[in-house]
């Protein structure tokens, strides 16, 4: 058995270290003029440029990615429209949507939305060869890619409304106002539970279909 392990245990470190090299693809993005950038990175780049980092998580969500990104960007240029006349503290927002190897239109869909708002706004990470690598490599690799000083998290699916993201704000904002750190840092996790308690929930089988799937 020891024989065993010895012989495969170096095959297993190289396979696993393969899955997670980033592939050349991942590390940048397409302008609204096509042309390629480099992602900035959460880990050094310094402080967050923008207020709020939105991570879309998306496999083959053709026509609900763009149902979500009409939503979030609508509201969001709301809310940067009713703070553009603070100038000590405008808010600006990004959305980063990560392509789980779609094999529909996904990514061509949010290439769009990157053309008529610019890739200041939405910006695409496409994941090449994600089979097998899950949803928390997705997610990791979103945040990592984010200017945000805020950064949430969510799907393409629509199973919440994006509206849900005040009350994460506020929650936010009340561990961040019980600490005495100069730099609070705290994390927020929604729920679905709403799918049951909603007046307006959807069919039960769908219900529990999303909770299955936290």
């Amino acid at each position: 058995l020891f024989a065993i392990v010895w012989v495969f245990e170096p095959l297993v470190a190289c396979w696993w270290a393969r899955r997670r090299v980033e592939r050349p693809g991942e590390l940048s993005f397409a302008s609204e003029t096509n042309k390629t950038l480099r992602f900035p990175s959460l880990l050094s780049d310094g402080e967050g440029e923008v207020d709020l980092s939105v991570v879309v998580l998306a496999l083959n969500e053709e026509a609900r990615t763009a149902v979500l990104l009409n939503d979030i960007i609508s509201r969001l240029q709301q809310r940067e429209a009713s703070l553009s006349g603070d100038s000590n503290h405008p808010f600006r927002f990004e959305v980063v949507v990560v392509d789980m190897a779609s094999s529909d239109a996904t990514s061509s869909t949010v290439s769009r939305f990157t053309a008529n708002f610019g890739s200041d706004k939405v910006r695409l990470l496409h994941l090449g060869g994600f089979q097998g690598r899950g949803r928390g490599h997705a997610t990791a690799k979103g945040v990592k890619v984010c200017r945000g000083k805020r950064i949430l998290v969510t799907d393409a699916s629509g199973v919440v409304p994006f509206q849900e993201i005040e009350r994460l704000e506020h929650a936010l904002g009340a561990l961040t106002s019980a600490t005495e750190r100069d730099d609070p840092e705290a994390v927020a996790f929604g729920s679905r539970a709403w799918l049951i308690l909603h007046p307006n929930r959807p069919p039960m089988s769908a219900a529990a279909r999303n909770l299955f799937q936290l």
